[in-house]
């Protein structure tokens, strides 16, 4: 048999606790919710690692992020961009102004017209007050043909001052000493022997020579007879020679003591070259 309620009134208050209590409880179980949540775990561990772990900070610059230092970083990229343009820019210009000077077409040179030696001073030596061509020992003197090869070459290989003389009738010199030029002398082909010499015989000559003093006192005529009469014939070059022939002589000469300037013309190319001596 049911038992009829006695008191409602605790009834309806024990009721209104049983609910507020499962309200509480569910307020309770959402907190637990949030601390399981991934976003909050990652917030949190994100926060706890960057307060925590100092070493995987300074490590972020090297790997491309921005450095909390702006010097490192600024300095860095600076050098990384100038150097980059700089070497671009550098290479770039060279490799191009290179490439362009040595792929530049080089004109063809002109043809010229071959011209005997006192005619190129600069190529063959310097020349004199007197406008003579300028020669030192060894040095070849040469008159060029119309080919432009020598048609004769003169080389004044040395000089002797006083030399002795070998010949039997041997005088003595009349203007202060003897001098011997050792030569070698050779001459070209005979069409350009004809086209500067007018002839194919090469007349190398003693009364060609003259001496020119320091003080500018001439001596027109070096060769005397005493300079004729000083070495035999056979030690000399001979007066005229052919195409395409060579030889080694001497000539004496004769001279003042003191030192000047030795002259060679030869007449028919109205030029010369001269040579010093002490």
């Amino acid at each position: 048999m049911n038992r009829p309620l006695q008191n409602p009134s605790r009834f309806a208050t024990f009721a209104v606790v049983a609910l507020l209590g499962l309200t509480v409880a569910g307020c309770g179980g959402s907190s637990d919710d949030s601390k399981d949540s991934p976003s909050g775990s990652s917030s949190t561990s994100s926060s706890s690692s960057a307060s925590a772990s100092p070493s995987e900070s300074s490590k972020k610059p090297s790997e491309g992020t921005q450095s909390s230092s702006p010097e490192p970083s600024g300095s860095s990229s600076s050098q990384g961009n100038n150097g980059g343009q700089s070497q671009g820019t550098d290479q770039g210009n060279s490799g191009g102004q290179s490439q362009g000077t040595e792929q530049s077409p080089t004109p063809a040179p002109k043809a010229s017209t071959p011209q005997a030696e006192q005619e190129a001073p600069a190529a063959n030596g310097t020349r004199s007050e007197r406008g003579n061509l300028v020669k030192s020992i060894g040095q070849p003197a040469v008159i060029n043909g119309a080919s432009g090869q020598p048609a004769a070459t003169m080389v004044l290989n040395g000089i002797q001052n006083s030399p002795q003389c070998t010949a039997p009738y041997a005088g003595k010199p009349e203007n202060g000493r003897f001098i011997r030029l050792n030569m070698d002398v050779s001459t070209g082909s005979a069409a350009d022997m004809e086209s500067v010499l007018y002839d194919n015989k090469f007349y190398f000559s003693e009364a060609n020579w003259k001496f020119i003093g320091a003080d500018g006192n001439l001596i027109s005529q070096p060769a005397t007879v005493s300079t004729y009469s000083c070495i035999p014939p056979h030690q000399t070059i001979p007066l005229g020679m052919g195409p395409g022939e060579k030889t080694s002589g001497a000539v004496i000469l004769d001279i003042p003591q003191e030192a000047g300037t030795l002259v060679y013309t030869d007449p028919l190319i109205d030029d010369g070259w001269e040579w010093q001596v002490q």
